[in-house]
């Protein structure tokens, strides 16, 4: 079965010698990998749908996506077809591409940081700092997670001089108050960013956000929008349900 989670079920016949083989043939014709740990591990946690709508970073997500298309409740979220089995199999997963992105890393083959953004559970910006917490806790340094994300990846691009700050360089960074090689932590303590030579501070960038999160979670939208989206989402997945286990 093809079809998400199920093809998961591959990574348990994972084994040294698949990985080796990997390797090789990565080395050989020149691969790099794009893990993204995230959207798998995303699966898993949004099991517990109540609990995962009301983190911070689903909370920056437009509704339509939270609570419509991809909702545990009404929408596509892949956690609300799984049963407990595919979960756990998912969990599985998740253990084995950790373990190979670190294999990956530690044999010089290299990694870029990928997000799925706008896919089920994944958030533009808190899907890609979760996503190095998930290579760092597989095993990856910091400074090399860091390093993937702000040099390797737009290097692969195109976008030379990324990660430096040097004459010629890109003129978009971002200024924080404690040390991110330090401890990813830091990466929400964000000061500033500069974008195409302006800068934007933290308190300029709330402000959008807050314009942003009036417009979608205003009395019109919540009332004239939503509803309607999710009653059709609800029973279109319903009949896809039926057909299902039909």
């Amino acid at each position: 079965d093809m079809n998400y989670p199920h093809f998961l079920g591959a990574w348990r016949r994972l084994d040294d010698a698949w990985l080796e083989h990997g390797i090789e043939v990565s080395r050989a014709h020149g691969i790099a990998h794009t893990p993204t740990l995230v959207a798998i591990a995303g699966t898993v946690v949004s099991r517990n749908w109540s609990s995962w709508r009301a983190t911070p970073g689903m909370q920056l997500w437009p509704p339509h996506l939270r609570d419509g298309v991809w909702s545990g409740e009404v929408g596509f979220g892949p956690a609300r077809f799984a049963s407990d089995a595919d979960i756990e199999m998912v969990r599985e997963a998740t253990v084995q591409m950790a373990r190979t992105a670190r294999t990956l890393h530690e044999a010089g083959i290299p990694l870029h940081t990928g997000t799925d953004a706008n896919a089920p559970n994944l958030v533009p910006g808190a899907s890609l700092h979760r996503e190095l917490e998930l290579l760092a806790a597989a095993g990856i340094s910091v400074p090399d997670v860091l390093s993937a994300s702000t040099r390797r990846s737009p290097a692969f691009l195109g976008i030379e001089g990324a990660g430096t700050l040097a004459e010629g360089s890109p003129a978009e960074f971002a200024i924080y108050r404690d040390d991110p090689t330090r401890d990813l932590a830091a990466l929400g303590s964000l000061l500033a960013v500069v974008r195409d030579g302006r800068l934007y501070t933290r308190a300029d960038l709330e402000e959008r956000l807050a314009r942003y999160r009036a417009h979608y979670e205003g009395p019109a939208f919540q009332r004239v929008v939503m509803p309607p989206l999710r009653l059709a989402l609800r029973t279109l997945t319903d009949w896809l349900r039926a057909r299902r286990d039909s």
